[in-house]
């Protein structure tokens, strides 16, 4: 059997190679987005000739006629989830026209965000009554600095909020706690009620929960062991679910700013929220990047279950992020001159 110090010493590892991989996506990312021009309607410029660059598909993959977004109706809708790439500069400007829009049109709305804790709530709120705009102030408050999110990209949609004095709301576990119950369990799980929750069986059957330890093996660049992402696993599971509580209490309609994964239907943070809220109109959008080898919409097919609706911007680099972590191990490596 694994020893607790042996296994908090993998996930301490795990967590600066995840910072590392983000560090580094998120660099180039910013460097290249600061070189485009004005006139560049993308900031990603790989596979720019795409024939999917650019369209909305709904669940039934079927393409809108045109580039203009879905017709998304805030009234009809209590929460909206705006999955994207942490990071990746086209999801968040379309996060932001989106919001841009709707307030357009006169719709006010909370906005919920991954990368506020729920400890921060206290803050945010001080924050807002005190009616500081200055996104960057609220950040240093939070110490946003040290939990390796790519603020420069944020920054905006944050910003657009205290301007509007939309209601902020911080809905992530920390990553304190999300450690803690990858190495210790359920028992971890700050509040005892979501900790019954998650421990109800039959949720989510074996082959879901195989596929999805998968999946993580993969997003981990094929190193993590099996025992390793079933630990990661009950971590981003906690974090789901910690997530739709703090929605459910929050004042409607809310807008959620998150990753990709946590706003999946079939497994992610609308699931959690259903359970908890089944009256509610429940909508996800899920944005992606375009695949080299895959260019009609039918291709994307499996995807396209897991949201309402799936978004298709260039993508950022020719070579996928797992190359370009091997290539800086393998620098890292090299003796120093």
């Amino acid at each position: 059997m694994v020893s607790l110090d042996t296994l908090l010493k993998e996930l301490i590892l795990l967590t600066l190679l995840q910072t590392l991989l983000l560090t580094i996506s998120f660099a180039l990312s910013f460097a290249h987005a600061e070189t485009s021009t004005d006139d560049d309607v993308w900031q990603a410029r790989v596979d720019l000739d795409h024939p999917l660059v650019g369209r909305w598909l709904d669940s039934n993959d079927q393409l809108l006629p045109d580039k203009s977004p879905p017709p998304i109706d805030l009234t009809g809708t209590d929460v909206l989830f705006l999955g994207e790439n942490h990071g990746h500069p086209d999801h968040h400007a379309m996060q932001l026209r989106l919001l841009e829009k709707w307030l357009g049109e006169g719709q006010r709305f909370t906005l919920a965000f991954e990368i506020f804790d729920l400890d921060d709530q206290p803050i945010i709120d001080a924050f807002q009554r005190a009616g500081n705009k200055d996104a960057d102030a609220l950040a240093e408050a939070v110490g946003m600095a040290d939990r390796g999110w790519p603020w420069e990209y944020y920054r905006p949609l944050v910003s657009l909020a205290l301007e509007q004095s939309l209601p902020i709301r911080a809905i992530n576990l920390s990553r304190e706690q999300a450690r803690a119950i990858a190495q210790f369990g359920w028992d971890a799980v700050p509040d005892p009620s979501m900790c019954t929750r998650l421990q109800e069986t039959g949720r989510f059957d074996q082959a879901v929960i195989d596929e999805w330890e998968s999946d993580i093996i993969a997003a981990h660049c094929g190193y993590l062991n099996p025992s390793q992402a079933s630990a990661m696993l009950k971590s981003q599971q906690a974090r789901d679910a910690a997530m739709a509580e703090a929605l459910a209490q929050a004042d409607l309609p809310v807008i959620v700013i998150t990753g990709s994964e946590h706003a999946r239907l079939d497994r992610g943070v609308p699931l959690w929220l259903r359970e908890l809220q089944p009256d509610w109109h429940i909508t996800s959008v899920g944005m992606t990047q375009v695949q080299p080898d895959l260019l009609e919409a039918e291709d994307y097919r499996t995807e396209s279950r897991r949201f309402d609706w799936r978004w298709f911007a260039p993508r950022e680099h020719e070579r996928s992020a797992c190359e370009r972590f091997r290539e800086q191990l393998e620098s890292m490596r090299q003796p120093s001159q």
